[in-house]
């Protein structure tokens, strides 16, 4: 087997694992009071709770910023950001 099929069989098997302990939760919670807690928050605590994660994220991408130009490493906003999205998705999930 190559390596390019062992990191496919690896994504796919954490997407679907992923999937699956998300469904389960989603399941053991119910969609219903999901679905409560989310309309609970109304149109202006929905934008502020978005506003307030996006704006947490980049303060956050912007520190390891300063840290790796402190240590003269030169990246892109675009590479900063993907990077930063790969380990925020990896480290939340798990």
């Amino acid at each position: 087997m190559t390596k390019k099929v062992k990191r496919r069989i690896m994504i796919y098997a954490s997407i679907g694992i992923g999937g699956a302990i998300l469904w389960s939760i989603i399941h053991w919670v119910g969609w219903r009071r999901i679905t409560h807690e989310f309309l609970s928050l109304g149109a202006l605590g929905g934008a502020v709770f978005f506003v307030n994660a996006l704006l947490i994220f980049f303060l956050w991408a912007l520190t390891w910023r300063i840290l790796l130009r402190a240590y003269g490493v030169e990246r892109s906003w675009r590479e900063l950001l993907g990077a930063f999205a790969a380990g925020y998705t990896i480290t939340y999930v798990t």
